[in-house]
């Protein structure tokens, strides 16, 4: 633990305009998929930037969000280069998760559908 008057000095050191400068949103959801838990991360920075990490089975998965697909709904990509890719949509209060597969021909597998916000609180959202 540092002493008083150390920690003061440091605390004098830092700029006021670096005090407190929130840049991100983040929420954190747990849903409720068919009987399997999938944790959604969303976080929104200032710049309008947006992501969301999903956690579901033994796979922890980071998806940017999709813009200029002309739908309401936001649509979150991992890019997995040529691997194919997971797909998080937010339907109003509840979300889905699917798969597309690599080849030109491949149709998006739904994994989970309807998730519903387990937590049974009204999301708790930091604001940048």
């Amino acid at each position: 633990m540092l002493p008083l008057c150390a920690a003061a000095i440091l605390q004098a050191a830092v700029p006021q305009s670096w005090a407190a400068k929130a840049t991100t949103a983040v929420s954190v959801v747990t849903y409720a998929c068919r009987g399997e838990k999938v944790v959604v991360t969303h976080a929104r920075k200032v710049s309008g930037y947006e992501y969301v990490i999903v956690r579901f089975e033994d796979k922890i998965v980071q998806m940017e969000r999709l813009t200029g697909t002309g739908e309401s709904d936001p649509v979150f990509v991992s890019m997995h280069g040529d691997a194919g890719s997971y797909r998080w949509r937010f339907k109003g209060e509840s979300g889905a998760l699917s798969w597309l597969g690599p080849e030109a021909a491949a149709t998006e597998k739904v994994l989970f559908d309807d998730c519903r916000d387990s937590s049974g609180e009204p999301r708790q959202q930091t604001k940048p």
